[in-house]
């Protein structure tokens, strides 16, 4: 493998794909082993869905969605919103 970032993601509940991480590697030669340091196990998650759609002109839409975040934690983590 040359040298660069690799990047994983892993299949969701709904057969899409979710970015898990990524790692930059050294040129890797062939049946050599590569060690992937991508994440920590997830203590929260989000998910957002599309709730409405309008077209207001040919190069402006107004869309608006219903973002959902899960605490897996038994302490409260904080969310900042930017």
């Amino acid at each position: 493998m040359p040298a660069g970032i690799v990047r994983v993601y892993q299949a969701d509940s709904q057969g899409g794909l979710q970015f898990v991480g990524e790692d930059r590697i050294d040129h890797t030669p062939k049946d050599e082993a590569l060690d992937l340091k991508i994440a920590t196990p997830s203590t929260s998650s989000a998910s957002a869905n599309q709730t409405d759609f309008e077209k207001i002109s040919d190069m402006v839409y107004e869309m608006e969605f219903a973002i959902t975040l899960r605490n897996h934690k038994t302490t409260p983590i904080v969310v900042q919103v930017k």
